[in-house]
């Protein structure tokens, strides 16, 4: 992703650790209905990002576990006709918008990127589909049909997904994320009453996170209806560090190209000091660009993916790679990795920190970016925490310069070496 504007990088990091101003901050508002607005203007296109996030997981809130059930049921409630008559989907197309669902292990994202004049249609159409779901056979057909191109689509272009849900599954024993939140392999099975069931509860706006930023005001918010009448509370986080394999396994998976992964579990997002530290080390050993690792791999068939995935608890620390030359690139990633239980010596830390801090404000530079980071951190229970929060002032820029080279080693020795990672392999069979 090019990141870079008028500023170099490390002069626009410097700023941020400076304390400079980037503009207001959000407006978090609780809703009649017992839901949330987070509300963050953001100056630049006439554009708006509309969310909605729900707290439910991905298999489903019966014991016996549905792989794949909140997906279909997202995309059916889009792709069903509502009672307002047009849907979701194909409203949001017409206003020259772009529409997407996205399904985390314990999460729902719904989400519309639209001209900023279509912002209040587009949300009052988007919370009435969604706080009182219409659920059809059509719809049903047509989301099942988009998951099938998706799964095939995924699975070609996407290994590292691959991995990840290899990953994930050896991780954890049982519960959401032990299951790809996209598994397509019994959904046909999946009934329209079981849908409805699952709508039903998840997609309540009492369960429900409203983001709004890019042109957006305060006022837009109240475009939103109330839904059903409910005075019901919102699913509550889940701690799933109970079902956390005690010795994880190794799982190996077909890919398009080679690839391994690793994976552990790590602090919760309430441990701001921790969390922030292991997304200091997936940016300055694994990103993409300057990554101390990636550039050692300049020359070489393999692309790194890294990334600390901040849950309500436990976290999960994963890097992988894929490509051609990815086995090479195993023993480079155990050393960097090895290497960070030492600080670092006290000029590399500020450079890399004040890189760390300019990726962390491109990242919600634009308004779908800053949308998403809002609702992931308030779905899992922390949105004061979200890097975009406030870049001035804010809980996670606190974590930034509160960081130590002492910190980070303490924190790598505590999560990613004192315990054995999950593993997973990509192979390529011939056909």
């Amino acid at each position: 992703m090019v990141r870079l504007g008028g500023l170099g990088a490390v002069a626009l990091g410097a700023l941020l650790l400076a304390g400079a101003a980037f503009g207001p901050t959000a407006t978090t508002t609780k809703l009649p209905s017992g839901g949330t607005s987070i509300v963050r203007p953001l100056s630049g296109a006439p554009v708006a990002a509309i969310e909605l996030w729900f707290r439910a997981p991905s298999i489903g809130f019966d014991t016996a576990p549905k792989p794949g059930i909140a997906n279909l049921a997202a995309l059916t409630v889009a792709a069903s006709a509502p009672l307002t008559g047009t849907p979701l989907a194909t409203l949001v197309a017409e206003t020259g918008g772009r529409f997407s669902v996205n399904v985390y292990p314990q999460t729902i994202e719904i989400s519309a990127l639209v001209p900023s004049t279509e912002a209040a249609r587009v949300l009052r159409t988007m919370s009435g589909v969604y706080f009182t779901p219409v659920l059809s056979d059509d719809g049903r057909g047509q989301a099942l049909s988009e998951v099938r191109t998706n799964t095939r689509l995924r699975d070609i272009t996407q290994p590292s997904e691959t991995l990840r849900d290899a990953l994930f599954e050896v991780l954890f024993k049982s519960g959401p994320d032990h299951y790809s939140p996209v598994d397509s392999t019994n959904i046909t099975s999946l009934t329209l009453d079981q849908l409805r069931a699952f709508a039903t509860r998840a997609f309540r706006a009492s369960n429900a996170t409203i983001v709004l930023t890019g042109a957006v005001d305060q006022d837009l918010a109240e475009s939103a209806v109330s839904g059903r009448t409910d005075a019901s509370a919102p699913e509550p986080a889940a701690d799933f560090t109970g079902i956390v394999a005690s010795s994880p396994a190794s799982a190996t998976r077909n890919g398009p190209v080679p690839g391994f992964g690793f994976a552990w579990t790590g602090p919760p997002i309430k441990d701001e000091r921790a969390a922030t530290a292991l997304d200091f080390v997936a940016d300055y050993l694994f990103d993409p660009d300057s990554g101390l690792v990636s550039r050692q791999l300049d020359d070489i068939d393999a692309t790194i993916d890294a990334q600390y995935v901040t849950y309500f608890d436990p976290g999960v620390f994963y890097v992988e790679a894929t490509g051609g030359q990815a086995t090479a690139a195993r023993a480079k990633v155990e050393a960097a990795l090895a290497s960070m239980r030492k600080p670092l010596d006290v000029q590399t830390f500020e450079a890399a920190r004040r890189l760390f801090a300019f990726h962390v404000m491109s990242d919600v530079a634009t308004p779908l970016a800053l949308a998403d980071n809002f609702g992931w951190y308030a779905a899992e229970g922390n949105a004061a925490y979200a890097p975009g929060a406030d870049l001035d002032a804010g809980r996670y820029v606190a974590s930034i310069h509160a960081l130590t080279p002492e910190i980070v080693a303490e924190t790598v020795s505590k999560y990613l070496t004192a315990q054995p990672p999950a593993t997973a392999l990509l192979e390529v069979h011939a056909r």
